[in-house]
């Protein structure tokens, strides 16, 4: 009988947690992934600006948005983006090599998803 007890508060108490957990979620939803800059001048900065719109019903935040190399610098808010708003995400490109790049900065979030590539492209010239 003292099983059987134990048992129903076990599962009384995981049946409690489950609803506890669900949470409102943020979900991601980018205008882009992927920008080609084309032809930039050497020596010249760019920047690629990626929109981000939280379409979910809870703030969405950006834990680390973290770029492949030195040469690329990634800014973003630091606050939670609230459900319906669309902020920026800026990668700026340091373009001190001739010829083509691929540049990325992976974005990690509290969605479902969780991380995300973002792709910078294009090619330096003279």
């Amino acid at each position: 009988m003292k099983t059987l007890k134990k048992l129903g508060t076990v599962i009384m108490t995981v049946a409690l947690m489950s609803f506890t957990l669900v949470d409102s979620a943020a979900i991601a939803d980018w205008a882009s992934t992927e920008i080609n800059l084309g032809e930039i001048e050497h020596n010249v900065p760019a920047t690629a600006t990626f929109e981000l719109t939280n379409t979910g019903d809870g703030p969405l935040i950006i834990q680390e948005a973290k770029p492949s190399c030195g040469c690329t610098v990634a800014d973003y808010p630091r606050r939670p983006i609230e459900p319906g708003e669309t902020v920026e995400i800026k990668a700026q490109y340091n373009a001190r090599t001739l010829g083509n790049f691929r540049k990325s900065v992976t974005v990690t979030t509290n969605t479902e998803v969780g991380t995300y590539h973002l792709v910078l492209r294009g090619k330096v010239i003279e």
